[in-house]
């Protein structure tokens, strides 16, 4: 127990994670990261957002007004904030993708673990929820009474992998490995999942919304971490993502892909702590317990190898 607790230790002092490529352009100050995070995202959403409304894709408070709009709402402004990070890491930085976690070797098998994982973890946690009385079901696989629904579907699968790659790229890629150069591994964590946190804080959350967001920004630290790249913490987003909005129809955060169930429709009848009401199953009490378990887990079996996810 005491060697465990002493290689954690030495964990969260590292100042390089990924790789220890040396960056040829400049690296921002510890303290400036955070800011230009915020800058990448809310440039990228404003961008991208603007001209949905306009259409009518989106209403004026950025939620999608119909599937279409959640569809464009995931590829436009989320391609955007790709766009950003990797335009900054190669102009300015001028470091390789592989310090930010990308390893073209390691895609298919950390890929392909990290996608099966989100997928089980999420029936677990809505398998969970219905035993203990959250849910009522109200259809079996309505979705496949609508080929348009089951086209949907499918723009979904690839408008929630490019979102939550984004994300992953832009928190537990880029953000992440720079605060670790510029301080540690601890801070790297702390602060990237704070920041997470708050630019995902809504004037409606409660506060196990608040806490569900710090806790999933921890695990998929744990994920990137462990597997030494992101391509295990960006497949497990996408499929968690994807499998909660169209398998049950229940909403992911609050968002509301706007299509039938693929799976079986679900109505939640618990109590909030239990079902996360109108936030979805990733703001129950039982999601939450499952990140923190989850993340300690993670962080206390480091990895055996460089391809553990």
């Amino acid at each position: 127990m005491v060697s465990l607790v002493n290689k954690v230790r030495k964990a969260w002092k590292k100042k390089d994670i990924y790789s220890k490529d040396v960056a040829n352009g400049w690296i921002p100050w510890g303290v400036i990261s955070p800011i230009l995070t915020m800058i990448f995202i809310i440039g990228a959403i404003v961008i991208g957002t603007n001209p949905l409304v306009y259409l009518g894709l989106l209403n004026t408070n950025a939620e999608p007004t119909s599937s279409m709009g959640a569809i464009a709402f995931l590829f436009i402004p989320f391609s955007l904030m790709w766009l950003f990070v990797f335009l900054w890491i190669k102009s300015v930085e001028k470091r390789s993708l592989e310090t930010v976690g990308i390893y073209k070797a390691k895609f298919s098998k950390s890929f392909g673990r990290g996608y099966l994982l989100g997928l089980v973890m999420v029936v677990a946690l809505v398998v969970f929820i219905w035993l203990l009385g959250g849910y009522k079901p109200k259809a079996m696989l309505p979705a496949f009474s609508s080929p348009e629904q089951l086209l949907i579907i499918l723009a979904l699968l690839l408008g929630f992998l490019i979102q939550s790659c984004a994300e992953e790229f832009v928190f537990r890629g880029w953000l992440l490995s720079s605060l670790t150069r510029k301080f540690n591994l601890l801070v790297g964590v702390i602060v990237s999942s704070l920041l997470f946190t708050l630019l995902h804080y809504s004037p409606d959350n409660i506060w196990q919304d608040t806490l569900n967001s710090f806790l999933f920004a921890v695990f998929a630290c744990a994920l990137a971490i462990r597997a030494n790249n992101i391509w295990g913490a960006m497949a497990w987003h996408s499929s968690w993502n994807w499998l909660v909005g169209v398998g049950f129809g229940l909403p992911i955060t609050g968002f509301e892909t706007g299509t039938s169930a693929l799976l079986i429709e679900l109505q939640p009848v618990g109590e909030r702590w239990l079902t996360g009401g109108v936030k979805g199953p990733e703001s129950s009490m039982v999601c939450n317990l499952m990140f923190f378990i989850g993340g300690i887990y993670l962080f206390l079996n480091p990895k055996k190898s460089k391809t553990n996810l």
